[in-house]
């Protein structure tokens, strides 16, 4: 019985090395934030990535880069050497704000004929709108809510739309907790939510007398330079687990085919998202090597095991029992000194306890 569970034991260890070790080699296995391509659960965009891959536009934004050692590297939007006429960059769900070179570059890249599309529904892509100059385009950070709704006010259904080639065949959207868009004069919106929708201002799930009530732009299209901003204030609309409610499927489609028609590269920027600390110790650690992310994992890995494993618990807790026995049977001294003296970083307290618990009483 005890070979079957060392057996057992050696199987699943070497089961979840393999498994780190595979997480460690593919961003795909790693990679769970909001919004990413390379994330295949409900919350990810791996689908509209696959859909983009099939149209042969779809441009990595991985690369191997090469040194001491080989790395793959998530590239910043700056790294790219494109033709803007020819392109178009996607930024889904930023959590990061832009830093003065990617707005220089998004600015250019715009002006020579870029399409970029910016999806927000927390306000972060305003640290790349208020530096551009050619637009007064912002994202509200207040979520919207509507009498229009599927479930809980949350989900907005929206079936105020213009007539555009992104809203072809589209006759209403389901929508996951949305803002909404103050859009530049210059600006076309091409869909709202209803005239019963409002800004949660004070979040409080109802509507109250200071808050202002829709239809609010939700999507809107305008020029900028040569190029075209094309502003989106609900990124879940393109999750994975959102593409087939209502029209969602439709639209995705349409707005795919819009910002990549003429073109021939699509870019997914995934710099400016949240990362698991797997995939940002092992992608994105500016360091010569990967040994420490090797050594924080197998650290954990042994803890756990460690953890996981009562036998081993069994054994230390009696080892400490039979040496405080045993000296307290052959030695006047005290056992728990003696054992810190031997263990400084033991716990004094639980050995005392331990002591208290398990050493033989003499009788009076």
């Amino acid at each position: 019985m005890k070979t079957k569970r060392i057996t057992l034991y050696i199987i699943t260890i070497a089961f979840v090395l393999f498994l780190l070790l595979l997480s460690m080699a593919f961003p795909l296995v790693t990679n769970s934030a909001d919004f990413s391509i390379y994330n295949s659960g409900w919350n990810g965009c791996s689908r509209l990535a696959v859909r983009t891959y099939d149209t042969g536009r779809f441009t990595p934004n991985l690369e191997l880069e090469s040194g001491e050692d080989m790395e793959i590297v998530q590239r910043d939007i700056t790294s790219y050497d494109l033709e803007p006429a020819r392109s178009t960059f996607v930024i889904l769900g930023p959590k990061r704000n832009f830093d003065s070179q990617e707005i220089d570059y998004l600015h250019n890249f715009l002006i020579e004929g870029g399409n970029v599309l910016l999806a927000d529904d927390v306000g972060t892509g305003n640290s790349l709108l208020e530096s551009l100059d050619g637009t007064s385009s912002r994202f509200v950070k207040d979520p919207v809510l509507d009498l229009s709704f599927e479930k809980k006010p949350h989900f907005v259904v929206a079936y105020d739309l213009r007539e555009h080639h992104i809203t072809n065949n589209v006759s209403h959207i389901l929508m996951n907790k949305p803002t909404s868009i103050e859009p530049d004069q210059n600006a076309t919106s091409l869909i709202y939510t209803s005239r019963a929708s409002w800004l949660d201002k004070n979040r409080n799930g109802i509507w109250d007398q200071n808050e202002p009530k829709g239809g609010f732009p939700v999507l809107s299209v305008e020029p900028y330079g040569r190029g075209s901003l094309i502003l989106l204030s609900d990124p879940s609309i393109l999750i994975n687990s959102m593409r087939d409610k209502l029209d969602n499927g439709i639209f995705t489609n349409n707005l795919l085919g819009y910002i990549s028609r003429d073109r021939e590269n699509v870019v997914f920027d995934e710099s400016h998202r949240e990362e698991n600390i797997i995939y940002t110790l092992i992608y994105t650690a500016n360091y010569p090597s990967n040994i420490v992310a090797y050594g924080v994992v197998a650290i954990a890995l042994i803890t756990s095991i460690f953890i996981m494993i009562p036998e081993q618990r069994t054994v230390l807790y009696e080892r400490i029992k039979q040496l405080l026995v045993r000296d307290k049977q052959t030695d006047d001294g005290d056992p728990v000194k003696k054992l810190l003296n031997q263990h400084p970083d033991w716990n004094e307290n639980k050995l005392m306890m331990i002591n208290e618990r398990f050493t033989p009483q003499r009788d009076d």
